[in-house]
């Protein structure tokens, strides 16, 4: 029985495939819901401690030219973090996390003579429970309403972006499990797994994400030229077509929610659960009209991260600090009407654009000659096996998918598609890479003891850090160790800040105020505390110091700009 589950053990990476997309919860989930990448640090975690326990060889790919072109990307990623001030916990936990999974993967798909099967079955389980529960949700029916912490239908996986970047790269996944698989199907299962693609595409399409869209056709184009001689190829076709003609359905496709019960209420409508899903006047021009103003949003925001590559061009504003390294440029170009004092822009919605602005050129062109080479190598690599196979159909189609994805979303900052490339990356590698380095067991027990160390301490740092700011922001002692122990985390800092504020502690306030401000000089939101603990303290001339600071990075259009011109002037 030993002998059996360290030999099944192995394929623990795999689980989070259910695990990361059917999690989420109320007490844990904010804007990313960040419970999601816990589930991920808990797979990566548990993998490598099974690693540890399992007597099987560790081997490590030799990437013979291509080490070079991954060295410089590692230097040019750590000159932008060293060069730039930043909390770098969560960047380091998150890399942490991607090479244990992509050096796990690598070893359990290039050690395989079968492909195993489980890998597309644990994607299909979770793509079903989704999907039937999105339905539901759709249709007035709430079963779990603590899981639904937003107002749009998404199921379990959060957000319908989300959700979408979920339901599209299963679809892939499971066009190419029904490709290598039919074979050995009897007629009613390929009609079932036929059935159950066209409901993921209706799903697909009331989740309105036109990026998962173009991601599913781009991705379809790549099956088609690997399925050219097979009969069923005519499968992608199909595919291609109905996610097409989703463009323009989307514009009168009846969609529940908030923004629409509201609109029907004040035009004295009925209000049904069940009807307001379906009024097709109403909806028209409701989602043509945002469907619009959300393109006008995003260019003019890439236009402005434009101007912020422009001032910082050779190394970025470092990893993860967009989202206030992106303030003073919100209207440098053109007005982003969602960058405000109440609303925080993390991402330009383009991977690429978002590589330039935080990590600099030299990264982001090193970076794509690695993604590009290693592509092309791919593309070229003469498959031997029915394993080798289906690892290269699904490294090729999953990295196409979130590489067209980065154009208009931002993949890598949500917890599954980051998964999925790592996973990806591990397939890749099995086939480009036909050297290995074999680790001693000295040598895997020291390795992956680092691993298990690094992600296990900073994982439950992480998951500790977010649960007391969510759950309990009004306990002091619970917000210190959520700001001291997990810096990174800013909001438990700023609530740690306003608890001082509040209680009088006025010098300790400043204190805490002060430490985020060295890693992250345009957090409005501590500049804003510090104006007021120096105001309470009378050190006017400091307070109306930060007082401009602060006016400045809204274009003296602030909330406190007319106390700042009627104190400070």
């Amino acid at each position: 029985m030993t002998t059996s589950f360290l030999k099944n053990i192995k394929y623990f990476p795999l689980i989070g495939l259910i695990l990361i997309p059917m999690l989420c919860l109320s007490s844990l989930s904010d804007q990313y819901t960040h419970v999601k990448w816990i589930a991920f640090y808990f797979v990566a975690f548990f993998s490598s401690i099974f690693t540890l326990i399992n007597r099987e060889r560790i081997l490590l790919p030799r990437l013979g030219k291509i080490s070079y072109i991954f060295l410089l990307v590692i230097v040019f990623y750590v000159l932008s973090a060293l060069l730039n001030q930043g909390n770098y916990e969560n960047q380091l936990l998150d890399w942490l996390t991607f090479f244990t999974t992509t050096l796990l993967a690598y070893n359990l798909f290039i050690n395989e003579n079968i492909f195993p099967e489980f890998f597309f079955q644990l994607n299909l389980l979770a793509l079903l429970l989704i999907s039937t529960y999105g339905f539901l949700q759709y249709f007035g029916i709430q079963l779990f309403s603590a899981l639904a912490i937003n107002e749009f239908p998404s199921s379990f996986f959060g957000f319908q972006n989300m959700s979408a970047e979920f339901v599209g790269s299963s679809l892939i996944l499971q066009t190419v499990y029904f490709f290598y698989c039919q074979s050995s199907w009897s007629r009613l299962r390929k009609n079932i797994h036929i059935l159950l693609l066209l409901i993921a595409h209706l799903y697909l399409f009331f989740l309105s994400s036109r990026t998962a869209f173009a991601s599913v056709i781009v991705a379809n184009s790549i099956l088609f030229i690997f399925f050219y001689n097979q009969r069923w190829k005519f499968l992608t076709i199909i595919s291609t077509a109905l996610v097409l003609l989703m463009f323009p359905a989307l514009h009168y496709k009846p969609q529940k929610s908030i923004f629409n019960q509201q609109t029907q209420k004040s035009l004295s409508i009925e209000s049904n659960p069940l009807k307001s899903g379906f009024n097709f006047s109403i909806e028209k021009t409701q989602i043509s009209a945002l469907k619009k103003e959300n393109i006008n949003i995003r260019f003019r925001r890439w236009r402005n991260t434009l101007e912020l590559f422009k001032k910082n061009w050779l190394f970025g504003i470092g990893p993860g600090n967009y989202e206030f390294g992106y303030i003073p440029f919100q209207s440098s170009v053109f007005q982003d009407p969602e960058s405000t004092e109440n609303s925080i822009v993390r991402s330009p919605h383009n991977g690429y654009l978002e590589a330039l602005a935080e990590n600099g050129l030299f990264f982001t062109l090193s970076l794509a000659v690695l993604v590009g080479w290693m592509l092309l190598k791919l593309f070229f690599t003469l498959p031997h096996t029915r394993n080798q196979s289906i690892c290269k159909t699904l490294a090729a189609a999953l990295l196409v998918y979130i590489l067209t994805t980065a154009f208009t979303a931002f993949p890598l900052e949500n917890a599954y598609p980051f998964y999925l490339t790592a996973l990806s990356v591990g397939f890749l590698l099995s086939l480009i890479c036909k050297e290995y380095w074999i680790f001693s067991n000295f040598k895997k027990i020291i390795l992956f003891s680092l691993f298990t160390l690094g992600i296990g301490i900073l994982g439950a740092f992480f998951t500790l850090s977010k649960f007391n700011e969510n759950n309990f922001s009004r306990d002091k002692t619970r917000v210190n160790f959520a700001c001291n122990f997990f810096p990174s985390n800013w909001k438990a800092c700023s609530s740690k800040a306003t608890l001082e504020l509040e209680k009088g502690k006025l010098v300790e306030a400043e204190r805490t105020v002060k430490k985020i401000l060295a890693k992250s000089p345009n957090n409005f939101v501590a500049i804003r505390l510090l104006s007021l603990a120096l105001l309470k303290q009378s050190k006017w001339h400091e307070a109306c110091i930060a007082l401009k600071i602060y006016d400045d990075l809204f274009y003296s259009e602030s909330s406190l700009h007319l106390y700042y011109l009627h104190n400070c002037k």
